[in-house]
């Protein structure tokens, strides 16, 4: 059965982001850059490919702290591509990606990225990357939410990758609050490399904002090591929750997405 689901997940995947980009993208150009229309298309997708991809449940613990956000960083551990799906369906604030400059190329998807306010990071070139970081913050300041996995890649052990620099320099440089997650779950579902699915319950839980005010580029390293003290915290306790999870128990203050 994992072998069927897997296939099955690899194909909406192709389907169905195609017609869901196309969807989103139709609705962003059309006039819809806040995301009333675009951002229900995107969580459709992001739960349909969860569910399909053999995530048996989603809880969010502190979920009310992504609400009605505007202007912040989310940060998250990162074990999984189905990180971005999970916080995407959890989230009822957009959330955009600062995205490899390369996705914006791709037919449909890469378009509809652009029409939603994804953000182009261009590492490759330095001067490029400065400017993609000059051109993130103003954004941010702008109003929008925006998602970053500091880690930069997928680990594959249960311990946290050291976190790059990046993400913190946007954050100094738009002095808005970063809002901590942990995940915990997605690795067993679909680890990095190539895996079979397999099934299991993903929790995520939400800790309070941590302003960036006081903090610039000369002391962003204090900024990075406390986000990273309450990531590798809340991260520990989506794991409990999860272990609760697995013995059919419920969860204090958590919500089930399905």
């Amino acid at each position: 059965m994992k072998q069927f689901w897997t296939i099955l997940t690899y194909a909406f995947l192709i389907g169905g982001s195609a017609v869901c980009g196309a969807a989103a993208f139709l609705v962003a150009i059309l006039g819809d850059r806040q995301g009333r229309l675009w951002w229900p298309i995107a969580q459709f997708w992001a739960r349909n490919l969860l569910r399909v991809g053999r995530v048996s449940h989603l809880h969010i613990v502190g979920g009310e702290r992504l609400e009605n956000l505007s202007g912040a960083i989310v940060m998250s551990n990162h074990e999984s591509h189905f990180d971005p799906p999970s916080l995407m369906a959890a989230s009822p604030t957009p959330l955009r990606f600062l995205t490899k400059h390369s996705l914006f190329y791709f037919p449909i998807f890469g378009q509809a990225l652009w029409a939603m306010g994804y953000i182009s990071i261009n590492r490759g070139v330095q001067a490029k990357a400065f400017k993609s970081i000059e051109k993130a913050a103003q954004a941010i300041r702008g109003g929008r939410t925006v998602l970053i996995f500091p880690e930069g890649t997928r680990a594959m052990t249960s311990e946290l990758l050291p976190f790059k620099k990046g993400g913190f320099v946007i954050a100094a440089k738009s002095q808005v609050p970063i809002v901590p997650v942990g995940i915990a779950g997605t690795r067993e579902v679909i680890p990095k490399g190539f895996h079979w699915l397999l099934r299991s319950p993903v929790v995520l839980v939400v800790g309070a904002p941590i302003e960036t005010k006081g903090f610039d580029l000369d002391n962003k390293e204090a900024l990075m090591e406390k986000v990273r003290t309450e990531i590798a915290r809340l991260r520990e306790e989506a794991r409990a929750l999860r272990e609760n999870v697995l013995r059919g128990e419920a969860l204090p203050g958590g919500k089930a997405l399905w």
